[in-house]
């Protein structure tokens, strides 16, 4: 067949329909919806810069790295140097004169962040992946393994989270490590998401589409996972960036009252170790700390509530 030329104008007339047909997409008009949510867009950009912190905080604090014996330690002098942009980054957020040895609180928080935010986001992925898989096979196959899933998830959401989180840490007599506390959030937090599965796919089971693929012999994993599956993982998407946040306080405050992680710096235990700094007129030591969690958990939030809007399947394109 002879190659047809493309005028200019039908060039950019198929253009333009790409562009359309891309936007009436369901990921075009997700995509859509929320980059025009300017507080989550902009959320994303401070994540991804405090993601980055913490992968790259060897690489920031060239030859720093935080004393971990402070973290058990009230310190014995409060002599401390105010933040300044001289000699970056040591000083960038107040060096504090403690145990013969400097420690520059950006140095406490980039590092401090590898563990909180590897908690809270890690541990919320987690949570989803155990929430989603056992709220579909609930959802879907119904019977006896529904019965099963949700007496334990009852079971599970009969407890308070941080209480019981408390007392298991308290009974266990042992280091908790971050490997430990993020395996403990993920275990006692799934039924959240598995209950909000299950609904939604007790809905969507019933539709003509499913019982027309039985019919013809589609295995019912198939269905699931493929077809059932991507309708309801919407709302999950939401619960997850929320579940980071929670995971995020729970663990610096475990760590503040030394209940937690011990053994290395998080932003939860260096607000415990930097609190008598306070008396002497130091804020700083605390503040940025704290600071660092406030806006990370409301960057978090605020992405859980623009996936909540470009999510919502009622709105159209604008």
């Amino acid at each position: 067949m002879a190659n047809v030329p493309v005028s200019g104008t039908l060039a950019s007339d198929l253009d333009e329909t790409v562009v359309v047909l891309r936007m009436a997409s369901p990921v075009g008009q997700v995509w859509r919806r929320f980059r025009r949510n300017w507080p989550a867009l902009l959320s994303v950009v401070v994540l991804v810069l405090l993601v980055l912190l913490a992968i790259l905080a060897p690489y920031l604090t060239p030859g720093i790295t935080p004393n971990t014996q402070f973290l058990l330690q009230v310190p014995t002098s409060s002599a401390a140097q105010a933040p300044s942009l001289d000699h970056f980054p040591l000083q960038l957020m107040g060096i504090t004169n403690i145990y013969d040895s400097k420690h520059s609180v950006f140095v406490e928080v980039a590092y401090g962040a590898r563990v909180s935010l590897s908690i809270g986001l890690i541990g919320a992925l987690v949570t989803a992946i155990i929430g989603t898989l056992l709220g579909a096979l609930a959802g879907y196959f119904g019977g006896w393994i529904d019965g099963v899933i949700m007496r334990v998830t009852d079971l599970a959401l009969a407890f308070p989270f941080l209480p019981l989180v408390i007392a298991i840490t308290i009974a266990g007599s042992i280091t908790v490590t971050p490997q430990a506390l993020l395996l403990l959030f993920s275990l006692l937090d799934w039924p959240v998401i598995a209950r909000l599965v299950r609904a939604q796919l007790l809905a969507q089971r019933e539709r003509e589409y499913v019982e027309a693929a039985v019919a013809q012999g589609v295995p019912h994993l198939r269905i699931l996972f493929r077809h059932l599956l991507p309708l309801v993982l919407a709302p999950v998407f939401v619960v997850t960036a929320l579940n980071a946040a929670a995971f995020i306080l729970a663990e610096a405050s475990l760590d503040y009252i030394l209940l937690g992680i011990t053994d290395q710096a998080t932003w939860g235990n260096i607000i415990a170790a930097n609190q008598n700094f306070l008396d002497a007129g130091f804020w700083w030591p605390v503040v940025f700390p704290g600071l660092f969690i406030i806006i990370t958990v409301l960057a978090i939030n605020y992405i859980g509530e623009g996936l909540r809007d470009a999510l919502d399947v009622s709105r159209t394109v604008r």
